[in-house]
C-alpha cells in the first residue's frame, strides 16, 4: 500500500496454469446410424452381410465418436471391414472379427461404412436382431441422440426342406503296405449346410 516499501518485487506476481477441456455441448455434431442386411428373413446355416453406415450430419467435426455392435450369439463366425469417405477415419485396424466396439473420426459430412458377414448358427431358430449404436465422445453434444442407433430384424425360419451338402473324405496315409501290416483309415464327414442334419 501507499508509504511502504517493498524490497523485492520480482516475488509479487504468481500464475497457476490450467487448461480449458471441452465442457458439454462445446461442439455439435448430429450422428447417424443405419444398419440393414436388406433382407427380412435367413435360415439357419446361411451367411448373412449387413452394412453398417455411420454418418455425422455436422455442423462439427468428430473425433472419437464410438461405434459399438455386439453381435448377436446366434451370428458365428463373423468378419468385418470398415471404409471412411475422404477426410474421415476408421479405426486402426480398419477390419476385425466378432463385435465392434471401436472409435471413429468423421468430418462434418462424413462417413464409415462397415460391412459385416456372419454365418447364422445351424441351431438358431425364431429371431435374428442385431443392434449397433454410434456415440458422440465427451465435449460433443447430439442434438439428437434417438437415430444413433440402427436395428436389423430377420426371421429365422427352417425350410421344409433341409438342404445339406455332405462331404467324406477317407485316407490311410500311406501310398503303399507289405502283408500283415496294420492300416489306420481316417474318415471326414463334412457338413457343409446350410442347414443342420440329425
Amino acid at each position: 500500500p501507499p508509504g511502504t516499501v517493498d524490497p523485492d518485487g520480482s516475488n509479487n506476481i504468481t500464475t497457476d496454469p490450467t487448461e480449458i477441456l471441452p465442457g458439454p455441448g462445446s461442439a455439435t455434431a448430429d450422428l447417424t446410424m443405419v444398419k440393414t442386411n436388406a433382407v427380412g428373413s435367413t435360415v439357419p446355416g446361411a451367411t448373412v452381410q449387413y452394412t453398417l453406415v455411420v454418418r455425422n450430419n455436422g455442423p462439427d467435426d468428430v473425433q472419437g465418436a464410438a461405434v459399438i455392435d455386439p453381435v448377436p450369439a446366434t451370428l458365428t463366425d463373423v468378419i468385418w471391414i470398415c471404409r471412411a469417405s475422404p477426410g474421415s477415419r476408421c479405426p486402426e485396424p480398419a477390419s476385425g472379427t466378432g463385435r465392434i466396439a471401436v472409435r471413429v473420426d468423421l468430418l462434418s459430412g462424413g462417413a464409415v461404412i462397415f460391412r459385416i458377414r456372419g454365418t447364422v448358427a445351424a441351431t438358431a431358430g425364431g429371431t435374428l436382431r442385431n443392434l449397433a449404436a454410434v456415440l458422440p465422445p465427451p465435449g460433443t453434444l447430439d442434438p439428437t441422440p434417438g437415430n444413433n442407433v440402427g436395428i436389423d430384424t430377420d426371421t429365422v425360419t427352417t425350410p421344409s426342406t433341409p438342404s445339406a451338402d455332405l462331404t467324406i473324405t477317407k485316407t490311410d496315409h500311406v501310398t503303399g503296405t507289405a502283408p500283415g501290416s496294420l492300416l489306420l483309415y481316417t474318415l471326414v464327414v463334412t457338413n457343409t449346410g446350410p442347414s443342420a442334419v440329425t
